[in-house]
């Protein structure tokens, strides 16, 4: 008999933190965005003036071109179900999570 691979589980505050931290990230990226710096649809020489940097400027036109002002809340979102689970209510982070990709 074929032995069985151990699944490495993930503790939850970690994928708690994970998240959160995401989150925080797109924000920064998203509180930063210059129309001019860098990306999918603009060509630019101007140093890139968004706070993350390129992969920054990147995120936040790729999150504001494809989904407008509601890309604005995927990093709350994101932050709101980084919280549920650390608070170890884990299924209302992914009821959450499924309300709001029905929402969009």
């Amino acid at each position: 008999m074929p032995k069985k691979k151990k699944k490495i589980k993930m503790p939850f505050w970690l994928k708690g933190l994970g998240l959160i931290l995401l989150g925080v990230l797109m924000t920064l990226s998203l509180v930063s965005y210059h129309k001019w710096d860098a990306s999918w649809n603009t060509a630019s020489n101007l140093p890139t003036a968004n706070w993350l940097g390129g992969v920054g400027a990147w995120i936040a036109d790729a999150l504001l071109q494809s989904l407008g002002v509601i890309g604005l809340c995927i990093p709350v979102l994101l932050m709101a179900i980084g919280v549920f689970i650390l608070l170890k209510k884990e299924h209302i982070g992914y009821r959450i999570l499924g309300l709001s990709g029905a929402m969009l």
